[in-house]
């Protein structure tokens, strides 16, 4: 009958008494010590850093906005052992918080039976005190690019677009963003431009910069004379001097060929001005930077 390997070791021991037993004492009397070791309450201090977020979740930078809890806690060797395999670390939303509350969020995550004494303490990052205001707020910036003549931008992206703001007093809804640099070169072959934003003071955006995505592409000008088109229920009861418009325009190089006419009508009403503006209702696809030559038209009511 094949033996178990209990048996085996049993049978190992029995044959080699001397070395073999002293091993075996020694393995015995070192998990013993082990266990009473983690039964064991100890009472000991631990740093925990305290990292803090914007409202999106993203984390502060650490220089500036990371504090430190130092915690003096009582708890047995087993808590200890099983909390260990965790990171020590709170990352919270941008705010005041007291060593009390983050006591209790400390241990919420980490332990649930220790027992938590009353002296933990709060050490704040002095760079941090100052500010007291944070708002998350789309990065509402139009960059000055230059392009070469005879290209225009086709598509701009700031990324990201989405910027936190932490300033010592209440931030404004118009707050006023701005590039460094101000201006920007580029050539036809450039689609990536990186850049920082320009911080005030007693305010800090962050992240401290981003990048802009370029589009460009050559373009060509042109002119047409367009009719001016007058509504049906108008028509036999206004006349418009002049009766067409000249248009000015940009289109892109690549735009397929025209499948669609302008088209230039009136907007708004006859009145007592004497006056109507002209507005485009149909252009071909690729047309940008459109000017109307005149803008608008005077008219004569036809009396019935």
């Amino acid at each position: 009958m094949r033996k178990t390997w209990v048996q085996n070791i049993r049978d190992f021991f029995l044959r080699h008494n001397d070395l073999k037993s002293v091993i075996l004492f020694i393995l015995v009397s070192a998990l013993m010590w082990t266990v009473m070791k983690l039964n064991r309450v100890y009472r000991m201090q631990i740093p925990v850093p305290v990292h803090y977020t914007d409202g999106a979740g993203h984390l502060l930078p650490d220089s500036l906005f990371t504090d430190t809890l130092k915690l003096e806690i009582k708890t047995s060797g087993w808590q200890w052992l099983r909390a260990g395999w965790k990171k020590p670390e709170l990352r919270l939303p941008f705010g005041s918080y007291t060593a009390k509350d983050l006591t209790l969020r400390f241990f919420h995550r980490f332990f649930n039976d220790t027992n938590v004494l009353q002296n933990s303490n709060l050490i704040i990052n002095k760079r941090r005190k100052k500010y007291t205001y944070i708002k998350r707020m789309p990065a509402r910036v139009k960059p000055r690019v230059i392009v070469p003549e005879g290209y225009a931008i086709r598509r701009m992206q700031i990324v990201p677009d989405t910027i936190s703001i932490l300033s010592v007093t209440e931030i404004s809804e118009t707050f006023d963003l701005s590039t460094e640099p101000e201006k920007f070169k580029v050539k036809p072959g450039d689609s990536i431009l990186d850049f920082r934003w320009k911080q005030k003071t007693g305010q800090l955006i962050i992240p401290a910069g981003g990048k802009i995505k370029l589009n460009i592409s050559p373009y060509a000008r042109a002119q047409t004379d367009v009719a001016i088109s007058i509504p049906a229920k108008w028509k036999n009861k206004i006349v418009i001097m002049p009766s067409t418009v000249r248009v000015y325009y940009k289109r892109w190089r690549s735009a397929k060929p025209d499948t669609v006419s302008w088209k230039i009508g009136l907007a708004g009403k006859p009145g007592e001005s004497g006056k109507l503006e002209l507005q485009i209702e149909q252009k071909p696809a690729g047309v940008f930077d459109v000017e109307l030559r005149p803008d608008r038209v005077d008219y004569l009511q036809i009396k019935q």
